[in-house]
């Protein structure tokens, strides 16, 4: 992969910055479904995009995985080193990248699932079942942490409100908001650091955008699901992806085929 130039530099203290890709031209299976990239293709093709850096595919300077399946590569070209976390649904993909916390993203879309919200929602101590936006957060929450699907157990969220919020006694926040066509994204951070977000279709360049400061708190209508179209006049001097931030519960059901959350 050719190193690009650079759109930013990552973040100091830890901050994250979140890549949203809106991906054109991807085939489909036999079921008409959209077939994704690998995550480590999705990890190394945003790197270069947003930070110019080259990722070996091989050697030390690569991509590696620990014991909990958290991505990270070593320090290299910009003499850090960076955590990472990635999720894709349907054309979209979603990129987290931190020098210095350990972070999860998760994004998920709205599909009947009820048998996995109804278990997730007995595992939150619930008498309901989970919703949408509750799956993503507790996916992005593993992969973050060292938590598993079969030490979960325990965890309870927070209420939502804007902005990160802490999770108690594991030392993690989270933060959720849901993106035009009903898809739920949530990070997660073992520390409520700066988070600067980006949008990108294809293989063009990043633009920065604001994921909450959007006037009304509702989504903009764009005409076609899972289409993320930016224009000049909807940006200003500082794009913005139309999206409003989670403030509810949403009582969608949740698919039980998963597609959402940790991409390989």
């Amino acid at each position: 992969m050719t190193a690009r130039r650079p759109v930013a530099a990552p973040l100091a203290n830890g901050g994250i910055d979140c890549v949203i890709t809106q991906h054109t031209g991807l085939p489909r299976d036999c079921m008409g479904n959209r077939l994704s990239k690998p995550g480590r293709w999705l990890i190394r093709n945003t790197l270069g995009a947003l930070y110019g850096m080259h990722v070996d595919t091989d050697g030390p300077a690569r991509l590696t995985t620990d014991e909990h399946r958290r991505w990270s590569l070593p320090a290299h070209g910009l003499n850090i080193s960076l955590d990472i976390s990635v999720s894709h649904v349907d054309a979209l993909s979603v990129v987290a990248v931190s020098a210095g916390t350990k972070v999860g993203v998760d994004v998920q879309d709205v599909r009947p699932r009820p048998g996995a919200l109804a278990w997730l929602g007995e595992l939150l101590g619930r008498d309901e079942p989970a919703t949408i936006a509750d799956f993503a957060e507790c996916e992005a929450l593993i992969k973050a942490s060292h938590l598993t699907k079969q030490t979960f157990a325990g965890v309870r969220l927070p209420a939502r409100e804007p902005g990160w919020r802490e999770i108690d006694g594991y030392g993690y926040h989270v933060s959720g908001h849901v993106l035009p066509g009903d898809l739920h994204l949530a990070l997660v951070a073992a520390a409520p650091v700066e988070l600067r977000c980006w949008y990108r279709v294809g293989g063009g360049r990043p633009t920065e955008i604001n994921l909450t400061a959007l006037e009304g708190g509702v989504p903009h209508e764009l005409g076609t699901q899972h289409t993320y179209a930016l224009r000049p006049a909807d940006v200003g001097d500082r794009a913005r992806l139309p999206v409003r931030e989670h403030r509810g519960r949403h009582a969608a059901a949740h698919p039980d085929g998963h597609r959402g959350g940790r991409a390989a």
